[in-house]
């Protein structure tokens, strides 16, 4: 057996060589000679699409770039427009609250799940070990701790992380290290926005240096160039310096700085601004909501124009005098400035000889603004993943439209909350748990000695927001029936329609059931079942032992019938006994006993 292991070994390493050998950077081939120089010519396909003698498609020219070249010199005008957009654009602003509410909501929990075969502890150390992580996550996420300004909770934090993503296109995540007094752990998050992660004194990107961040020969991001402050700072006046950060640690090689960002593409360095793909659509709408609402304020003043050939000295003045003029109620005469000629509410202006005053026709407000604006937000929305009646919260169609509606906004806020939860939740958990266990706050043997053994501890599945429900009564039974048949757990249904632990609700349904039961306000929940039968789908089949005693006693002719029909009786019950019930015969005892407990 030591023989053996010894060549396997041998064999395995001897494996390992050859693989680093063989994924090495290979050398570009040489290319083949030939009389003609430069690229090769093609001609032309079948792909009417690639047509340039079309004139619909005359005109549509872009360059092919890499995923650099494409996007980082357009990033800083980007970034100022979905900044601003946020700001000040109402739809904007709620695309982006929108994908807090529902990939955030009150904040993402990890549920530890251990792998007990890998680890090879028992269910009551797996179960320790649970606890023991939970603890340690609310103790440090619930305050402001775990940031390295002290000023921000872990919930913030998210919401921070989603929102930098959302406008910025991408956000950093620094893992640093100081030990406060009455600090649980000595780790710390230091967020960077989008901005400050740039070249040092505006140099041009290169192939190993592409808005800040440092690459090498393998395209590996290995450092980052931070700005001591926002380059578009303009309270204070203070030089700006650069800071040099691994993203690698030189002892662990364990990584120290995350960057949220959306891949577009594969060799994309930063992250483009969600807002980017439907910018010109939001800016437009907006100002056309702007214009609707100020030409339909217009048609609401009421202004007299009065034309007179009178004098400044004419008696006549008097009549016009009490009306007023403008907004300062007094002054009646023409304005001493033309250009402050306008309209207002109730005023009376007089005009100089020879003027005057056309109004505009009265078709404010526009009855076609709500059908037109729906169809632009419905090709907005098809760019962001997210319905036009989630845009504007506003749902006017039917149910089943309602419900599909919602069904298609939560498949992209169920991949944005995967994409959370890998790119930063889970690399955060690891930081959490690595500290605890070192300084004794988790029981964790072997977790920094096997790097298998490590992920076996740090697997866990995540739990956010609750899905919004249009009828709570239908996706309460729906989770019962799934529960029922198997398809589901109650630890995943309680999640999903309350958006809270299951564990912390069953705890608490526990006590608060015996504190009910003790005061008397309900009965024991426990069911009195009969002995026989075991089974409570056989509680439903006929009897054939019991016989009614209506009608007399039994003939001397049924007796021969039960006497032949109990070991065909039997003989079924010994094959029942014998097969594994299947999904659909637990589910259907589920069902029934969850009748009789309601019955008793």
């Amino acid at each position: 057996m030591a023989r053996r292991a010894a060549m396997q070994y041998v064999a395995a390493q001897k494996r390992l060589r050859a693989l680093h050998s063989e994924g090495r950077s290979v050398a570009p081939r040489a290319m083949m000679t030939g009389s003609s120089s430069g690229p090769v010519r093609r001609g032309r396909g079948a792909y009417e699409s690639a047509r340039r003698d079309v004139r619909e498609l005359r005109t549509w020219t872009p360059s092919l770039g890499s995923a650099a070249s494409d996007s980082l010199p357009d990033l800083p005008e980007l970034r100022a427009r979905a900044y601003d957009l946020d700001r000040n654009a109402p739809i904007a602003a709620g695309i982006t609250e929108t994908n807090l509410d529902h990939v955030i909501g009150t904040g993402l929990f990890p549920v530890p799940t251990p792998d007990r075969e890998v680890l090879g502890i028992s269910k009551r150390q797996a179960d320790q070990f649970v606890a023991q992580v939970k603890r340690v996550w609310w103790d440090v996420t619930d305050t402001t701790r775990l940031h390295w300004g002290d000023r921000l909770t872990g919930l913030q934090q998210q919401w921070g992380m989603l929102r930098g993503a959302i406008a910025g296109g991408d956000v950093f995540a620094v893992r640093r290290f100081r030990e406060r007094p009455g600090d649980l752990l000595g780790l710390k998050i230091d967020w960077i926005e989008a901005p400050r992660v740039c070249n040092p004194n505006q140099q041009w990107d290169t192939e190993w240096l592409q808005d800040g961040l440092v690459f090498d020969e393998e395209r590996r991001n290995t450092h980052i160039y931070v700005a001591s402050h926002h380059p578009g700072e303009r309270l204070f006046s203070v030089p700006i310096t650069w800071a040099q950060l691994p993203v690698y640690g030189s002892e662990t090689g364990e990584r120290q700085i995350l960057q949220v960002m959306e891949h577009r593409r594969f060799d994309q360095p930063r992250g483009v601004p969600l807002l980017a793909v439907i910018m010109r659509h939001l800016k437009q709408s907006d100002e056309g909501i702007a214009n609707e609402l100020a030409a339909s304020v217009l048609q609401t003043l009421f202004t007299v124009f009065v034309k007179t050939q009178l004098g400044e000295d004419d008696e006549d003045n008097d009549l016009i005098q009490p009306l007023g003029n403008g907004n300062d109620g007094r002054h009646w005469g023409p304005p001493q400035d033309r250009e402050a000629l306008r309209l207002g509410r109730g005023s009376v202006v007089r005009l100089d000889p020879g003027d005057d005053v056309e109004m505009a026709a009265t078709n404010r407000p526009n009855v076609n603004l709500t059908a037109f604006l729906g169809e632009v937000l419905a090709h907005a929305g098809a760019g962001v993943g997210m319905p036009p009646e989630l845009m504007i919260k506003k749902f006017q169609t039917s149910y089943t439209a309602a419900m599909a509606a919602m069904q298609e906004a939560h498949r992209t806020f169920d991949r944005r909350q995967t994409w959370a939860v890998e790119t930063c939740m889970q690399p955060w958990l690891s930081w959490i748990v690595d500290e605890a266990v070192l300084r004794g706050y988790i029981d964790a043997p072997g977790f920094h000695d096997d790097p298998i053994v490590r992920a076996a501890y740090l697997r866990c599945e995540w739990r956010g927001p609750r899905k919004a429900q249009l009828d709570e009564l239908k996706a309460v039974l729906s989770a019962e029936r799934r529960v029922a048949a198997g398809f589901s757990t109650i630890e995943h249904e309680a999640t999903s329609l309350t958006g809270l632990d299951a564990d912390q609700v069953h705890q608490s349904r526990v006590r608060e059931v015996r504190r009910r039961v003790k005061a008397g306000l309900e009965a024991s929940t426990t069911p009195a079942l009969p002995a026989s039968p075991t089974r409570p789908r056989d509680m439903m089949r006929p009897d054939t032992e019991e016989h009614s005693d209506e009608g007399g006693d039994d003939s001397d002719d049924e007796a021969p019938r039960r006497t032949r029909e109990a070991p065909a009786r039997d003989a079924r019950s010994r094959v029942r006994a014998g097969r594994r019930p299947s999904m659909a015969d637990r589910a259907a005892d589920s069902l029934i006993s969850e009748a009789l407990r309601d019955a008793s």
